[in-house]
């Protein structure tokens, strides 16, 4: 009986916390901010904390590692390391391409109670000032069509305005957006499915080839 009201109260509280939502809030301004809350925790996952400087030797040890192991960037890496217009082109792109892709039903999923984005795009030149209003607008209002249609997000705000004045580009955006635990979870088991699935079928297809190969040698033998 003991036993029973165990599993009850550990299934009942596992539920609940599946049920919690994982919050991300994410900033575009110098440059990338995102933090990650789930129930009490927050993580600050960018601005990234400055390492105290190494020693020199330590320091080209870590260098020499690096350049054999080069380590594949996620897109906040590579936006967070790009910085400034390009950083945040480059996340819109990433971004409308997931939600188009294979993670399109996680997107409906989210839930943003915040998505707003103001650029002001200006260069010392007239003409080049012009040439990147047009390429910003091309990017930034198709991708908040998009991702707006996509999630769940009563109300948005999104503008691009040309500044021939100032000399320099000033980029404010923010973003909260919620989702549930149990659809990550879900989302996680159905991938590792496909991808057991993936494997097997090239395992099997491996296996066919060999046999084949092997065939077609016996019967050269033969003749």
């Amino acid at each position: 009986m003991t036993f029973l009201k165990v599993f009850l109260v550990l299934t009942l509280l596992g539920f609940l916390l599946t049920m919690a939502s994982v919050r991300l809030r994410i900033s575009y301004y110098k440059e990338l901010g995102l933090k990650i809350s789930y129930l009490c925790f927050t993580f600050t996952i960018f601005p990234q904390k400055k390492k105290p400087p190494k020693k020199k030797e330590q320091a080209k040890k870590a260098k020499k590692q690096e350049e054999e192991k080069p380590k594949k960037e996620n897109i906040f890496q590579t936006v967070y390391r790009e910085k400034g217009l390009e950083g945040l082109l480059h996340l819109l792109r990433s971004l409308v391409e997931i939600a188009g892709g294979t993670l399109k039903r996680l997107f409906t999923h989210l839930r943003a109670k915040k998505l707003s984005l103001h650029v002001s795009v200006a260069n010392e030149d007239a003409a080049e000032t012009a040439l990147m209003y047009g390429k910003v607008c091309a990017v930034v209002y198709p991708s908040f069509s998009v991702l707006t249609g996509t999630m769940k997000c009563k109300k948005f705000e999104v503008a691009v305005v040309p500044d021939f004045q100032s000399g320099k580009t000033q980029i404010q955006g923010e973003a909260d957006v919620k989702i549930r635990v149990a659809v990550l979870l879900i989302t996680a088991a159905q991938a590792l499915i496909r991808y057991m699935k993936t494997v097997k079928s090239a395992k099997l297809d491996d296996e066919q080839t060999k046999r084949k190969g092997g065939a077609v040698n016996e019967q050269q033998s033969s003749d």
